[in-house]
């Protein structure tokens, strides 16, 4: 089913043919033909000014989702890692649990289960670093305790950019709505016009016929009374 701004766009591209090659000197009000045709192209500037607006928020709904699925996993999956490196007895299993208490289901507790990851993180790197001989710094899935931070405090500016596309796209859309609007009404002036300047039988008055002016209510059949019971009073 095609978008309003569409039925609208085509209906002006029959007016403006009819316009211009009937009368092209005619106007309606202060508008001109010239300007109704450049009213009817700024709809496809204005649709693709919204479809454009779409793919940007898309695409930052992508780059959050992205992320926040990564930064969910890694919240997940460090304290188990670092619960199979350390001993039965480790001070660290507290603070691991501790980490668990925050169940990563939405983005914000993703971030503060996050949080806390990284400081049991980066403390585990510092043990690691004083132990005899040292170990290098604890990476999981190739990601560094500072990689994964990164997706954490990122996080609110890819939140943000999700919004601000959201808000471009409304302006878009409404945009789009504005001028297809416009050009829906004088279309409508246009015709009433017309067809009030020139006689039916004209070649104007005929060219109408080539506008499609939308679904017409088509005039009801007869209803058909099967049978009639009489009843009392004389009614039926």
């Amino acid at each position: 089913m095609p978008e309003e701004h569409e039925v609208v766009h085509t209906r002006g591209q029959q007016t403006n043919a009819v316009w211009k090659i009937f009368q092209p000197g005619f106007t309606v009000g202060a508008l001109t033909q010239v300007q109704h045709a450049t009213d009817i192209a700024d709809i496809i500037t204005k649709v693709t000014a919204r479809d454009l607006a779409q793919d940007a928020l898309d695409d930052a709904r992508t780059a959050r989702d992205v992320n926040g699925t990564s930064m969910g996993d890694l919240g997940v999956a460090v304290p188990r890692a670092i619960e199979g490196q350390i001993t039965k007895k480790d001070d660290f299993h507290k603070e691991i649990a501790d980490c668990r208490d925050i169940e990563p289901n939405t983005d914000a507790n993703r971030m503060a289960r996050g949080r806390r990851v990284v400081s049991v993180w980066t403390r585990y790197n510092t043990a690691r670093a004083a132990m005899v001989p040292p170990l290098p710094a604890f990476t999981v899935r190739g990601k560094t305790v500072a990689q994964f931070n990164t997706m954490i405090t990122g996080h609110p500016a890819l939140e943000q950019t999700v919004e601000d596309r959201r808000s471009d796209l409304s302006k878009a859309r409404s945009a789009l709505k504005t001028s297809s609007d416009l050009v829906d009404e004088n279309n409508k002036r246009w015709f009433a016009a017309w067809e009030g300047e020139f006689a039916v039988g004209s070649p104007e008055n005929n060219a109408l016929s080539q506008i499609d002016t939308g679904p017409s209510t088509p005039a009801p059949s007869a209803l058909e009374i099967n049978t009639v019971t009489p009843a009392a009073a004389g009614s039926f």
